[in-house]
């Protein structure tokens, strides 16, 4: 007994719709493309006219879905919501870190009932963005990581952060947080793409000195950064899917530098405030991931 009500995030008068007779709204909806302006504008303002219209039919909670990328770029050391954020994330990390901020102002100044939720390396059954590429990259070429494979993963299984999203829509304590949502504890990333490798019975894993991975970056791209750029973005043109399994996959300069990143995601206010307990650790979790990618036809 679902009703489905298609309403975009821009149009006050169809959210209000939407929300009618609601009590609980999970906000996952992000716009990716176009401008940084228009970026902002369909995901800043659309939230805010998606708050407002909450307010005006009394939902009892929005649990809004933020990102860790709302602190900035990667760092090396402990991570938690008292951080300070970083300038240098790009437009996705500064949209993040608006939007959590129009929140919290609209939840002191008109009692907004949200919570929101910084989910870490989201992974598991439909992961478009930590799991299916990832698959696909290890069936095809070999991975190489820099920092010799040793930055640290913070993964946190699907299931875990609906966990965490539900206890957020119930506890009263998570009105007006902010919550970190990650694994118990860091993998490193050479453990994490090991287990892609496991699964899906891919190349091995490249865990490379940062000077090697500095030597391979010149044999592919050369030393020019932009002619490198545009290079990346043209080489399934450039190259035969037989040329591009010979060559190790080296990450953009932004993904190599949070792969090389030490951060430890602490989630001790999630544990507090809503009870929040990762279920499943990266064996667990990527079992589960296992059954399903072979379910798809991933593997």
């Amino acid at each position: 007994p679902v009703e489905v009500v298609k309403a975009d995030l821009g149009d006050h008068a169809a959210l209000a719709r939407a929300t009618e007779g609601c009590q609980t709204i999970f906000h996952v909806a992000y716009k990716f493309g176009g401008s940084d302006a228009s970026q902002r504008a369909a995901n800043i303002e659309g939230t805010r006219i998606l708050a407002q219209a909450s307010l005006q039919h009394r939902v009892r909670r929005f649990v809004h879905f933020s990102s860790i990328a709302a602190y900035g770029p990667p760092i090396d050391g402990d991570l938690d919501e008292t951080s300070a954020p970083r300038p240098g994330g790009g437009a996705y990390s500064d949209i993040k870190r608006a939007t959590d901020d129009m929140l919290r102002g609209l939840h002191s100044s008109r009692a907004l009932p949200v919570a929101i939720l910084q989910p870490a390396i989201v992974y598991g059954p439909n992961g478009s963005t930590w799991t299916t590429p990832l698959i696909q990259q290890v069936r095809s070429r070999s991975v190489a990581l820099p920092a010799s494979g040793l930055g640290l993963c913070n993964a946190v299984y699907i299931d875990d952060v609906v966990a965490a999203a539900l206890l957020a829509s119930e506890r009263d304590e998570a009105i007006g947080e902010t919550f970190l949502v990650s694994g118990a504890k860091p993998a490193t990333w050479l453990e994490f793409y090991n287990a892609y490798v496991a699964m899906a019975g891919g190349k091995p894993v490249m865990a490379m000195s940062d000077a090697d991975f500095n030597a391979e970056e010149r044999r592919q791209y050369g030393g020019n950064a932009l002619l490198a750029k545009v290079r990346r973005k043209l080489e399934t043109r450039l190259r035969s899917p037989a040329q591009l399994a010979a060559i190790p996959y080296l990450p953009d300069p932004g993904t190599r530098a949070l792969y090389s990143a030490r951060a430890h995601v602490h989630i001790d206010t999630a544990r507090a405030k809503l009870g929040y307990e990762p279920a499943f650790d990266l064996a667990r979790g990527m079992a589960a991931t296992a059954a399903w990618a072979k379910s798809a036809g991933l593997i």
